[in-house]
């Protein structure tokens, strides 16, 4: 078979419809850059945008399982068979060398659909798979890459003969480095970039890491459909790879075997003075695990965007600590940040230890509030249910959620605890008291061995945080419960602008009469009512006696 084009990059469903997928559009830029052409397919996007309202639906996270769990999936392959094949022959069509395919939690089984129809297709084509589910490994007989074995009964996902190549690590130069080995008709010998009949992790070596990250063009998004992304007039960006911490829930920065590296100030500001000219952006979206693991570069990109008089919004997640000072965050304020996402996920020091976080209640209320004062919108996560998490921690959480009130204007996201591949909670288990019920899902339906925290507990704190929350007046974005127990979220966008501190008097009014605004509303026609009625009574009998 003669191939016409090198490269297509492809993303299917489930994914994000508001934003423009980041990785593929890196690599795109990367490839474009050392002369290799490349065409990215946003197929989630395509597919979303052509869905009726109805299976618009289909892509909240409240239905992640029907993408994401083998035994519910069937109803997704068979609504998009069609569109599987359909996609599938055009690909064949143009005549591609390598399809590769970024993998991330919900879009495994999609992905797995779409390569098994591209090779029935075209037993030729190269078909790579990447992305952060191709990083986690174990010790399976089958098959080391833990995302695409099953869940049920421990097989592989993926039929023999269907995937070529699976990348580990950072795709910018593993892809290059696969095109020219195919063009030259050798093997790739890149560490990291595992031939998919490996079957043994004993043969699997860890990718290297790209050491200069100002080095790699901006991402190529003139090769995504901008225009048809729920957010328009924003894009996101990211300052940094890896992270500074080693929470024990989270196995992102074990992806990035626990290295942080930062761009420079300058190389940022570039980007985002070019995505202001080039696409007329004006709102930036920082998808960094944290914007502030350099406190030193964050302060010198807010001079430089103050100095250069560019009006933008950015809004970041950042970790928690108290040597960013007041006098950042107001230069922060000034750059047009607008909204600081910390990731405490409790507000109990018992519960912080155990998770690693380095920080303590006292720290979160201390940034909380100077974040708050700096003129920044302040919200948090929440996890519900760590391991240790006793129901005299979880009373601690809930009542220092009213301490912070004055201080905090959103949880993004109130997720009971789970339990992800390569995070020390799944490596180390007994560690946490932790055992898996061989009937239950791993990830969601773990529980200590004492009996004392379990999904349903999980779920139930979880709700009864959120109603807590609605009580004080503190919107919550999203909550992660996948089963229909999900209590009712708000949606609402990120806020452009943070409203100022009410100060002293305003919160204390507050609190003595925090009842429903309806309520008042009613209090007040009854009253006016009753006012009238004395008035007309008042007239008639006093002042025109027998009118």
């Amino acid at each position: 078979m003669l191939f016409s084009k090198d490269v297509l990059l492809v993303v299917c469903p489930m994914w994000g419809t508001c934003l423009p997928p980041m990785g593929v559009a890196y690599i795109a830029a990367y490839l474009e850059d050392k002369g290799v052409p490349c065409d990215v397919q946003d197929m989630n996007i395509a597919l979303y945008a052509a869905a009726s309202a109805d299976d618009k639906r289909l892509w909240q996270m409240e239905n992640f399982h029907l993408w994401s769990q083998e035994r519910l999936f069937t109803t997704i392959r068979d609504k998009f068979s069609g569109a599987i094949e359909a996609s599938a022959q055009r690909i064949v069509d143009q005549k591609y060398n390598i399809a590769g395919f970024s993998l991330n939690g919900a879009n495994i089984l999609f992905s797995i659909e779409m390569a098994k129809a591209i090779r029935r297709k075209s037993p030729d084509i190269r078909i790579v798979f990447g992305g952060a589910s191709c990083n986690f490994l174990h010790r399976h007989p089958r098959m080391p890459f833990r995302f695409l074995t099953s869940s049920t009964d421990t097989a592989s996902l993926l039929p023999e003969g269907v995937v070529d190549l699976i990348v580990m690590g950072e795709g910018e130069e593993a892809f290059l480095e696969i095109v020219a080995a195919y063009k030259a008709g050798t093997a790739v010998t890149r560490a990291g970039v595992v031939p998919a009949t490996v079957h043994s992790c004993e043969m699997i070596q860890l990718p290297p890491y790209i050491a200069d990250l100002d080095a790699l063009p901006f991402p190529a998004w003139e090769k995504l459909p901008l225009e048809k992304y729920e957010v328009q007039g924003e894009l996101p960006m990211i300052f940094s790879r890896g992270c500074i911490n080693r929470c024990a829930f989270c196995n992102d920065w074990r992806m990035w075997n626990g290295r942080f590296r930062s761009r420079s100030a300058k190389n940022i500001f570039a980007e985002i003075k070019a995505l202001h000219d080039r696409f007329g952006k004006k709102t930036f979206r920082c998808n960094d695990l944290l914007f502030n693991g350099n406190l030193k570069v964050l302060d010198e990109l807010t001079d430089l965007i103050i100095g250069s008089g560019l009006k933008i919004n950015w809004t970041a997640q950042g970790v928690v600590r108290t040597d960013m000072k007041v006098e950042l965050l107001r230069k922060l304020k000034k750059s047009g940040m607008t909204t600081i996402i910390y990731g405490v996920e409790s507000l109990a020091d018992n519960v912080l230890e155990k998770m690693g976080k380095p920080f303590t209640f006292a720290d979160i209320q201390i940034m909380l509030k100077r974040t708050k004062e700096a003129g920044i919108n302040t919200w948090i996560n929440l996890i519900m249910g760590f391991p240790g998490e006793t129901e005299e921690d979880f009373q601690i959480t809930k009542r220092r959620l009213e301490e912070v009130r004055d201080y905090l204007d959103t949880v993004s996201s109130l997720n009971p605890c789970n339990i992800t591949a390569a995070t020390d909670l799944e490596i180390s288990p007994e560690k946490f008291g932790i055992v898996f019920p061989p009937d239950k899902d791993w990830c969601e339906g773990w529980e200590t061995a004492d009996g004392r925290n379990t999904l349903e507990i999980r779920k139930r704190r979880a709700q009864e945080i959120f109603k807590y929350l609605r009580s004080l007046r503190i919107q919550t974005n999203f909550v992660g419960i996948y089963d229909g127990d999900s209590p009712s979220q708000d949606r609402t966008a990120l806020k452009k602008a943070a409203p100022v501190v009410k100060p002293a008097w305003g919160r204390s009014f507050r609190r003595v009469f925090h009842l429903p605004v309806v309520f008042f509303i009613l209090v007040y026609h009854f009253l006016l009512a009753l006012y009238l009625q004395a008035l007309k009574f008042f007239r008639k009998t006093i002042i025109f006696p027998g009118g």
